[in-house]
């Protein structure tokens, strides 16, 4: 009788895959080392099952009974697909199907169960040997595994929960993000006409003319006026007043550059801030928007309205200690434009 082949037998102090490999032929071999053999065998740490090529296990170590608490006889004689968990069943089938007497099996992860009824996690290698003559048997050698699969589990479920807070702060910070735009927009920006505000600005007018006493660079301011807007509001009623305001504060926009403010101080007053921009280019820009006003109208019940408005320019220069004097002689401009005829624009 010739048993050959390679046996997986890995013993605490070895590294996994570090595979002892034995050749036995008892056909040739002395009693003694029969005996040894069966040593090795019965001491490995791991668990070593021989099978028939239907399954039928015919030889199993003492590893059995320290590991999974059965007496090894207790398997002799049963099928190894029997024991194995139902779910495992398919994929080992398959792995011991394909075997050949080249090949091997490596990373087969199955459960067996425990004589308390709990099923433990292995991982088995497998080796083609021949065994009786030519009947074709199996070697597995498997391993528990168990630990270390309760940590997987333990690390996959620490990981989703960790991705799932994760995606949960990133929409929390999203969130925060969105909402600390609305509040900037809501703190620099005009509700109604989406302009900017009078505090926001005052702060870039502040800006420039600390450009202005560092480098001389010029800036320019224009201030605006809807003229009559009582008589809309008392006439057409709040919300026409507001839709002209509207259209009013969209027209200005439209005759801006990108790097011009335009800004509704409150009421029917607006105010723009044109930087790098000298006299000539305050009224030029103040022509363009009193233009674009008196081409606009809207309508109130079927009733056309036909805004106009009256503009003041001024244009930072050595006298101006501050930046509200830039705003002092543009709103200066403004009355003498209002006194004047309205629907005018003055600069100062």
């Amino acid at each position: 009788m010739i048993i050959r082949g390679s046996f997986d037998i890995r013993n605490r102090s070895e590294k996994p895959g570090q595979i002892g490999s034995l050749l036995f032929d008892r056909s040739a071999k002395r009693e003694n080392d029969q005996g040894n053999d069966r040593i090795v065998l019965e001491n490995t740490m791991d668990l070593i099952t021989v099978l028939s090529s239907s399954g039928l296990i015919r030889y199993q170590n003492s590893a059995i009974e320290r590991i999974l608490g059965y007496l090894p006889q207790a398997l002799v004689g049963s099928n190894f697909l029997e024991w194995i968990h139902p779910d495992d069943v398919a994929a080992m089938r398959v792995a011991l199907l394909q075997r050949s007497s080249e090949e091997n099996f490596r990373g087969i992860e199955f459960r067996f169960p425990h004589q308390d009824g709990t099923w433990k996690s292995f991982e088995a290698l497998a080796h083609n040997i021949v065994y009786r003559g030519d009947e074709l048997t199996v070697v597995v050698t498997w391993r528990e595994i168990t630990r270390y699969k309760e940590v997987e589990e333990k690390l996959k479920k620490a990981y989703k929960e960790l991705t799932e807070l994760t995606q949960a702060l990133t929409r929390t910070n999203s969130e925060l993000l969105e909402t600390n735009r609305k509040l900037s927009e809501a703190s620099t920006q005009d509700s109604l006409t989406g302009l900017l505000n009078h505090k926001a600005i005052l702060a870039i007018a502040h800006e420039h003319f600390g450009l202005w006493k560092r480098y001389e660079t010029p800036f320019s301011i224009l201030m605006i006026d809807v003229d009559d807007f009582k008589l809309i509001n008392d006439t057409f009623g709040h919300l026409s007043g507001d839709a002209a305001l509207k259209l009013i504060a969209k027209k200005i926009f439209s005759r801006l550059r990108e790097v011009d403010f335009a800004s509704r101080l409150g009421g029917d007053e607006f105010a723009v801030v044109l930087p790098e921009t000298t006299r000539e280019g305050v009224e030029a820009v103040g022509a363009r928007i009193l233009e674009a006003v008196r081409n606009c109208s809207l309508e109130a019940d079927g009733i056309p309205i036909h805004p106009t408005i009256s503009l003041g320019g001024a244009t930072v220069n050595s006298e101006d200690l501050v930046a509200e004097g830039v705003f002092r002689r543009a709103d200066r401009a403004l009355y003498l434009a209002k006194n004047k005829s309205k629907n005018e624009l003055m600069i100062d």
